[in-house]
């Protein structure tokens, strides 16, 4: 079985590609739109995980801060685009 971390690598790849394919302002910020989903992924993840006691708080609340920055960025990015 895959670790989260190998399954969210391949998936950054994946949909890395995806955007960098993205002919028009409307597809890439479809693509925007998926990364953002993504991120929102990974933090219930992490969230889950904390819960379950597999990872300890002090490590899952920086990174919560780092994806929620990241969703920030990816959100003005985002609303620069048109649609």
């Amino acid at each position: 079985m895959a670790s989260v971390s190998s399954k969210h690598d391949a998936g950054a790849i994946s949909w890395a590609n995806e955007g960098s394919g993205s002919v028009s302002d409307g597809d890439f910020a479809n693509f925007l739109n998926t990364a953002r989903r993504s991120v929102f992924e990974v933090a219930n993840i992490l969230i889950l995980l904390r819960k379950d006691g597999r990872i300890d708080s002090n490590r899952v609340n920086p990174l919560l801060k780092e994806l929620e920055e990241e969703s920030r960025m990816i959100l003005a990015f985002r609303r620069t685009l048109k649609s």
